[in-house]
């Protein structure tokens, strides 16, 4: 499959976010259920174990470090992202990273610092911003960057900010970030076949002529498994994903108001879609529109491939 997808309609997270923010505090006021508690800046870290059918013995063990949608900004700093990433420090061979890399907000905030620790001011339309938080990132992940380096694929907040230079600040980290093309990891006389796609909102996502075995699937929305989802099952043993924040905001007994896609099941958390394949939805670690995470902290994730 080689055509372009077809791009779908965008969701306003913003607006549902401020929705499930405002009825999680009319919930609150009228005493239904407990009030939310911020896990803005926490993490929580996830282990699974991934059956590959077909593992060549010497990628038995291996082990993958996932993080995704960082959104470095001032509401996510250097700081906590260093933590998140120090809990991986030491226990992968490889680090994937699911795009989503920064956000700048696009109104309500005006002058604002970045990094605050270095006190320097800029605007937020001033078209140096994104290269100084690529740059930021970068040298936070290359700092914990395991034997077999780090891979990511682009979001769209990545697309929105110039990813031409995420690409580049990224890879003078040695840190590859793919579009549309197969990276392989060897390991003794095994290969690890990674496939990483362009955003499926703002680029143009393929997936590759000839399947390759073992394969991962490295994408930043999970919709795009639902568009394409017996190709996939088919052709990959994991899927990773991000983008949907686990919700971001989950209210009392309704749980998350959105999670940014039209898939609703895909929202977070491990999913068996086939013998062969799973998918892997992180919750990422940043926030977008509102600054907050309530009772939904971010994630980072070690998948451990063995054969089944």
């Amino acid at each position: 499959m080689t055509d372009n997808l077809m791009r779908p309609l965008r969701f306003s997270r913003r607006r549902l976010l401020q929705s499930a923010l405002l009825g999680g505090a009319s919930l609150a006021a009228l005493g239904v259920g407990t009030p939310s508690l911020s896990t803005t800046g926490e993490f929580e870290k996830s282990f699974h174990r991934i059956p590959i059918p077909n593992l060549p013995s010497d990628l038995q063990g291996f082990r993958i470090g996932f993080i995704s949608d960082v959104h470095l900004s001032l509401f996510y700093p250097n700081e906590w992202l260093e933590q998140a990433l120090q809990s991986l420090y030491g226990e992968i061979d490889l680090l994937m990273l699911g795009g989503d890399f920064l956000w700048i907000p696009d109104r309500a905030y005006q002058w604002k610092p970045w990094p605050p620790r270095n006190q320097r001011f800029v605007k937020l339309s001033d078209p140096d911003l994104p290269a100084l938080i690529y740059k930021d990132l970068a040298q936070a992940i290359s700092s914990v960057a395991p034997h077999h380096g780090a891979i990511g694929c682009l979001g769209n907040h990545d697309r929105w900010s110039r990813s031409a230079v995420c690409i580049s600040q990224l890879a003078a980290q040695q840190i590859q970030v793919a579009v549309n093309e197969w990276v392989t990891v060897r390991r003794g006389s095994a290969a690890l076949h990674i496939w990483a796609t362009d955003d499926y909102w703002n680029g143009l996502p393929k997936l590759p002529l000839q399947p390759r075995n073992p394969a991962i699937l490295l994408t930043h929305n999970p919709d795009l498994v639902r568009d394409y989802s017996e190709q996939i099952a088919t052709n990959f043993d994991l899927v990773l994903a991000g983008h949907t924040h686990g919700g971001q905001i989950k209210l009392p007994l309704l749980g998350a108001m959105t999670y940014g896609i039209r898939h609703r099941p895909f929202g977070e958390g491990l999913i068996r879609l086939s013998d062969r394949c799973s998918l892997f939805v992180s919750r990422g670690l940043g926030m977008v529109e509102i600054p907050f995470r309530i009772n939904c902290p971010g994630e980072t994730s070690v998948l451990e491939l063995h054969a089944p």
